[in-house]
């Protein structure tokens, strides 16, 4: 990650790798959704990125959180509502095991609405900050709309 971090052509504010599971799925995650739509509807990053401490900082990341929400999806929307720069990995640099229990397991009913809540509430703040990012959020609601 420090060396794609180092050869960027622009100076990232993140370097996100891409992660393998193993255990009870075993696939490659190559999706990358940051500027697209889709990940105001997609949690798919974690926080296992090279990033600076002071982005860390400025948008208050809560390390002690365990089996919560999906607060690392609203750090990263976040992350992007504020116009940080993630570059991914071409590899993947970060095994997962996904199994009953991990944090990637299907969520309850509360930690689904906790998660919506956070939603809910980055998405607001990111549109009182960046108007023109409306286009995105309300795309996301068709998608999501007429996927069900």
């Amino acid at each position: 990650m420090l060396e794609a971090w180092n050869e960027a052509v622009t100076q990232p504010d993140a370097i996100i790798p891409q992660r393998r599971n193993f255990g009870e799925q075993n696939e490659l995650i190559l999706r990358n959704t940051i500027n697209d739509y889709i990940h105001i509807l997609e949690n798919d990053f974690r926080m296992t990125a090279l990033i600076r401490t002071d982005i860390l900082r400025e948008i208050g990341f809560d390390a002690t959180r365990r089996n919560g929400e999906g607060d690392d999806w609203i750090f990263w929307l976040d992350f992007e509502g504020r116009g940080y720069r993630a570059v991914l990995l071409p590899e993947a640099g970060f095994l997962y095991r996904f199994r009953r229990g991990s944090m990637s397991w299907p969520w309850s009913e509360g930690q689904n609405v906790g998660t919506q809540t956070m939603l809910r509430e980055v998405l607001h703040e990111t549109l009182q900050r960046e108007p023109d990012k409306s286009l995105a959020v309300t795309r996301a609601i068709f998608a999501r709309a007429v996927s069900k």
